[in-house]
């Protein structure tokens, strides 16, 4: 892929002070200190990443945030290149077959609208049978999602012109999934709610991973500040998952909904559980108490 690059080599090296200057000598080049670690910067979907180091870039790389060909560019370089080209033995973590199925199941949500609890019903509860249409409706997404349990992966370059809201429709998947448990309990069906349990890891980790579209494209945006939406909407997924382990409806198998989202949740690391600050003082009652306490022992905490 060869993309515009929204600021050139020369705009960088001005940005990260690597630019020669005539004010410059010999002798103050001589005196000055050890140069400071190279800075990289991603051009990925668009978007300006950076800048950041190497150890940094590795790690957001293998957790499968990039695409092979993504361009990069680094305070020593003179030019942009393939991320797999420039830095020998980089870790590309997930496949982009899973991360373009991904987007494909992103793109196709809103064709699957929730169901509306009409303004005139006293209970804020939906109906049975309007759970029912709903779910027949989301069948597609719903094996589609459980067919990428454990797969995550870069998604496709955005296309301006068909945006897709992928952190909405990542958390309106979610409550589909749930929903899908919650019959499947009913139903007695255990291995289709355990494979909507790993589904549902599967997809808090793929949006942990989805980017969207940034204020403005001619800016570059630090590692933390681009996917800092990104981990707080993976990890509202993932808060979703102690209430569906602890309904009193689902203790018949609410052990075995724990183990399979601990295992599914191997993947979380420390960069993740930081983004997940909550206020450990506040008034809470025992079950929301509980929740938090599962979350955080879900997450590695």
């Amino acid at each position: 892929m060869k993309t515009a690059l929204t600021i050139g080599v020369a705009s960088l090296a001005m940005l990260t002070g690597c630019a020669e200057t005539s004010s410059e000598t010999d002798e103050e080049a001589e005196g000055s200190q050890a140069p400071p670690a190279t800075e990289w910067y991603v051009q990925a979907q668009e978007t300006l990443i950076g800048p950041m180091t190497e150890d940094r870039l590795r790690r957001e790389a293998a957790k499968g945030r990039f695409r092979k060909d993504e361009q990069v560019w680094s305070s020593d370089r003179d030019s942009w290149s393939n991320i797999s080209d420039a830095i020998p033995g980089i870790e590309l973590g997930g496949t982009e077959e899973a991360g373009t199925a991904w987007a494909t199941i992103f793109r196709k949500a809103d064709r699957v609208p929730e169901p509306m609890i009409p303004g005139n019903r006293r209970s804020n509860e939906l109906t049975q049978s309007e759970i029912e249409r709903y779910l027949s409706k989301g069948r597609g997404l719903l094996d589609g999602m459980r067919g990428l349990a454990g797969q995550y992966g870069p998604e496709p370059v955005l296309d301006p012109r068909k945006p897709i809201a992928r952190y909405a429709r990542g958390r309106a998947l979610a409550r589909m999934l749930r929903h899908d448990i919650r019959q499947a309990v009913k139903k007695g069906d255990r291995e289709r709610a355990l494979q909507d349990i790993a589904a549902m890891c599967a997809l808090s980790r793929q949006l942990s991973v989805t980017r969207g579209w940034p204020e403005n494209q001619a800016d570059s945006y630090p590692a933390d500040d681009h996917y800092e939406m990104s981990n707080l909407v993976s990890i509202s997924v993932i808060r979703l998952l102690p209430g569906i382990i602890l309904d009193p409806a689902h203790a018949q198998w609410s052990q075995e909904f724990k183990d399979t989202a601990t295992s599914n949740l191997q993947w979380v690391d420390a960069d993740l559980r930081a983004s997940f600050a909550p206020n450990f003082n506040a008034d809470r009652s025992p079950e929301q108490q509980a929740g938090l306490e599962l979350t955080l022992e879900l997450m590695g905490s």
